[in-house]
């Protein structure tokens, strides 16, 4: 199919590529899946993928091209980017943010105290004694931090 094609010709850390970010980012920020927090539904999961990365595609085109490609060393807390999630339940966009972006805090904000306890389910879930590398689509960034992904 055409599809296929289109998908095949992309680099897994390709930004225009049909499944962006959710392909360089591990299991536990997937959408899709078994764990708490995450959809069991293909279809519906893949819906809410394709919203997501609509939603992370302009996050980046609206933070300076510096905030971008910084290293979080380079910042100080007066100059860090804070990216605000209203209603961002159970982190599906704040997860794959902070993981692509390590050196913005991003905060979440939700009435849902049960949406707020699966975030913190799965922000645990990447607590490691070591940082997990992977193909970054940021050209300066090739890790992911995964010690309770620190800047969510």
């Amino acid at each position: 199919s055409n599809e296929t094609k289109e998908e095949s010709s992309h680099s897994n850390s390709d930004v225009s590529s049909p499944k962006w970010p959710f392909i360089i980012l591990p299991p536990q920020a997937q959408v899709h899946g078994s764990i708490p927090g995450q959809i069991a539904d293909q279809t519906r999961a893949r819906r809410k993928e394709d919203q997501l990365q609509n939603m992370i595609r302009c996050v980046l085109f609206l933070l300076e091209e510096t905030s971008v490609q910084g290293e979080p060393e380079q910042s100080s807390p007066s100059t860090t980017t804070t990216l605000v999630d209203f209603g961002g339940g159970s982190g599906h966009l704040a997860i794959p943010l902070a993981l692509l972006l390590p050196h913005c805090r991003v905060i979440v904000v939700d009435l849902s105290n049960r949406s707020l306890e699966l975030l913190h389910e799965k922000a645990r879930l990447f607590k490691t004694n070591e940082e997990a590398t992977t193909a970054s689509p940021l050209p300066t960034s090739t890790k992911l931090r995964a010690s309770t992904i620190p800047n969510l």
